[in-house]
């Protein structure tokens, strides 16, 4: 059992009772991996598999970072130039071949999936390119589309670490990062430290937008386009989990940050050790696991059982699951 399993069954058993599972669960990919592609493939059947068994809606992540990026010491600065492989994903049938494996990965899973594209999408640790990913993700979307997969709700992430040029054109009016809301049907934010979410962070500070206030732009945008939002990834990362202080310091805003952002439909809480995953990191991450600390983990329950959160066996309750035509919406 490799340390992320671990770390998901710690959860599991920190939650207790089957009514509170989580009705979705994290897997990552990328199109152009570092094991080869057979690997990948077989691991992301094997994984479409387990979702089923389970009643799970898989939420996937494809990765359209290029060879290099588990080379490049991402926390140098400046960033290296753009590594990713979206560029050749839109200007080539070079990935084509692999996008056709997924597509059938998915129609042969015969049930509703999220799929994130690229996620933190304009994050510079990603390598994408300017202009290209956009074009890259809608390629993706027609592909599937075009193999018949309706049952596929794609997802726009953005990180609010990086920069808030995510609806930029250019003179000529191409989008920077932005596809299109005909390609997307849920937006997306990864939300870690406080200064992200927490009202106790100011939205701006010398005229420049803080990563709360990237934060509110984006959730504006999504709100204006009509569509909902995930918070795809989040966690314990600023904070001791072991504090009595950490549930004021960053639980009680994390879940007063979705009570007050309605076109929030659903969060994904990361329960990981990340000094574990993130040596030499001078972010200096820290343990996430709410199952280290006893008090958390009762409140933790205690805020899952609120009427409004769909849990494990209940993804019939979502619009659009059990219909034709477009993903998992709510």
């Amino acid at each position: 059992m490799g340390q992320w399993e671990e770390d998901n069954q710690a959860y599991l058993q920190m939650l207790g009772q089957e009514s509170l599972y989580p009705l979705t669960r994290l897997f990552f990919f990328d199109i152009e991996p570092v094991r080869p592609w057979p690997m990948i493939l077989s691991g992301l059947r094997a994984y479409l598999e387990e979702e089923k068994a389970a009643e799970r809606i898989p939420n996937i992540n494809l990765g359209l970072s290029g060879p290099d990026k588990e080379s490049i010491a991402w926390w140098t600065s400046p960033y290296p130039a753009p590594f990713g492989v979206d560029d050749v994903v839109a200007n080539s049938n070079a990935y084509d071949a692999r996008l056709e494996d997924i597509s059938q990965a998915f129609l042969d899973h015969k049930g509703p999936v999220f799929l994130r594209i690229g996620g933190e999408f304009n994050g510079l640790w990603n390598g994408h390119h300017p202009y290209e990913y956009p074009k890259a993700f809608r390629k993706i979307v027609a592909l599937f589309k075009e193999r018949g997969l309706h049952r596929v709700a794609f997802l726009w992430c953005y990180e609010p670490s990086a920069a808030d040029d995510f609806d930029e054109q250019n003179a000529q009016g191409a989008p920077k990062w932005f596809p299109g809301d005909d390609v997307i049907d849920w937006y997306a934010i990864d939300v870690f430290a406080r200064k992200d979410f927490s009202d106790a962070y100011p939205d701006s500070e010398r005229g420049q937008l803080t990563p709360k206030g990237k934060t509110e732009r984006f959730l504006r945008m999504a709100n204006d386009h009509g569509r909902p939002v995930m918070i795809a990834e989040s966690s314990v990362v600023d904070f001791d989990i072991t504090s009595d202080l950490v549930w004021d310091e960053w639980f009680s805003p994390y879940f007063a940050f979705i009570e007050g952002h309605p076109q929030i439909k659903a969060f994904v809480y990361v329960n990981a050790n990340w000094p574990k995953y993130r040596r030499n990191d001078p972010f200096h991450w820290m343990d996430g696991r709410i199952n280290l600390n006893p008090e958390v983990s009762e409140k933790y329950r205690q805020e899952l059982e609120k009427g409004k959160y769909l849990h494990l066996g209940e993804g019939h309750l979502l619009n659009g699951f059990q219909k034709k035509g477009r993903g998992p919406r709510q």
